[in-house]
C-alpha cells in the first residue's frame, strides 16, 4: 500500500472513530442531564433527525454545532469529541438550577429519600433536610422538594404535577450560586443581615 493511501486510511479511521465517540458521549450526557433529543435540537438550532444522526455516530456536527452542543451542555468540545476523557463541566459560572438539575438526575435513577430531622440550635427548633448544603437557597429548595416529593411518592399527586413543578423549579433557581433567587429575596437574608440572624431553616 503506498503512503498517501495509508494516511488516507488512518484519517479515515479517526474520523469514523471520532464520530463514534462524540455520539456516545452525546448521548451519555444528555441522559445524565435529563435533556431531550427535541429540547438540543432546539437550543443548538438543528432538528431533531440531525441531532439523532450525530448520537448515533452516522453523522459528524460542523464546529459551530459541535461547539453550541459542548456549550449547551457544559463540557468542553475536548472532552465531548472524546480527545480528553476528563468531564469539565461548567462550576464557576454555576446556576443552582444546575445543582437542582443533577439533584433531579440522581433521584430519577436511584429511588431517593428525601427526609429532614429537628435541630434545636438555642433558639430555633430547624426542620433540616438530611442532605444539607452549606448554602440557604439549596436548603431551602429541599425542604421544599421533600414536601413535593413526598406527595408524589404517596400517590397524592402524578407525574403530570410533579415534572411541571420541577420545570418551574428550574427557571426559579436559575441564578448563578452568589445570587439569590428571586422568588426567595424575601425569605432569605441578605449577606449583611445572614451575618446579625439566624434564620429557621
Amino acid at each position: 500500500m503506498e503512503e498517501k493511501e495509508i494516511e488516507k486510511a488512518k484519517l479515515h479511521t479517526s474520523k469514523e472513530w471520532t464520530q463514534k465517540k462524540f455520539g456516545e458521549n452525546l448521548f451519555t450526557l444528555m441522559r445524565a442531564k435529563g435533556i431531550t433529543q427535541k429540547e438540543l435540537a432546539k437550543a443548538v438550532g438543528v432538528t431533531a433527525a440531525t441531532l439523532s444522526s450525530y448520537k448515533n455516530g452516522t453523522k459528524s456536527p460542523t464546529l459551530p454545532v459541535a461547539a453550541a452542543i459542548a456549550k449547551e451542555l457544559g463540557v468542553s468540545l475536548d472532552w465531548l469529541c472524546g480527545i480528553n476523557t476528563e468531564s469539565e463541566l461548567k462550576t464557576e459560572n454555576a446556576n443552582y438550577s444546575d445543582v437542582i438539575q443533577l439533584l433531579v438526575n440522581l433521584n430519577n435513577s436511584v429511588d431517593t429519600i428525601i427526609d429532614s430531622v429537628a435541630v434545636y440550635d438555642g433558639a430555633y427548633s430547624i426542620d433540616t433536610p438530611c442532605i444539607r448544603f452549606n448554602n440557604l437557597v439549596l436548603d431551602h429548595f429541599l425542604v421544599e422538594w421533600k414536601d413535593v416529593k413526598n406527595l408524589l411518592d404517596k400517590g397524592t399527586i402524578g407525574k403530570n404535577i410533579y415534572d411541571p413543578w420541577v420545570a418551574q423549579q428550574l427557571k426559579d433557581y436559575n441564578c448563578p450560586m452568589n445570587e439569590i433567587p428571586e422568588k426567595l429575596t424575601t425569605v432569605l437574608p441578605t449577606e449583611d443581615e445572614s451575618d446579625n440572624e439566624e434564620v429557621p431553616f
